[in-house]
């Protein structure tokens, strides 16, 4: 993902600050998911399902950002970066506030804590 940006200027010649609208999709995408994915764990929908659901948009989404080239539509490129920030964005404070939910009260300053230290390792 970092290298994005700079694929959009060096492949596609395309200034900084073009290349930083087309990152938009992307930033988009994970920061409203990850959103939707926190509220609906709060309305009673399961953590699971948005664990399972994460990793096959993940992938979708790479692996169809590995198909563009210089020839590629921009709508394309752009749809790409949305389908792999939704699946990223899923999942990216799942663990904490799963991890919050199933411990007693307690307990929530240590699992919050032992959360960001594997979240850190990249655990």
């Amino acid at each position: 993902l970092y290298t994005l940006p700079i694929y959009f200027q060096s492949i596609t010649n395309v200034s900084a600050e073009q290349s930083g609208i087309r990152s938009i999709p992307l930033i988009l995408g994970i920061s409203l998911f990850t959103i939707v994915s926190n509220t609906s764990m709060s309305a009673g929908v399961p953590w699971v399902v948005w664990l399972a659901a994460s990793p096959l948009l993940t992938t979708a989404g790479f692996a169809c950002l590995h198909l563009i080239d210089t020839a590629s539509p921009l709508p394309k490129a752009l749809g790409y970066q949305a389908l792999t920030g939704v699946g990223i964005g899923v999942v990216l404070q799942m663990p904490m506030a799963a991890n919050q939910k199933l411990v007693a009260a307690s307990d929530i300053a240590a699992v919050t804590g032992m959360t960001l230290f594997f979240e850190i390792l990249g655990a």
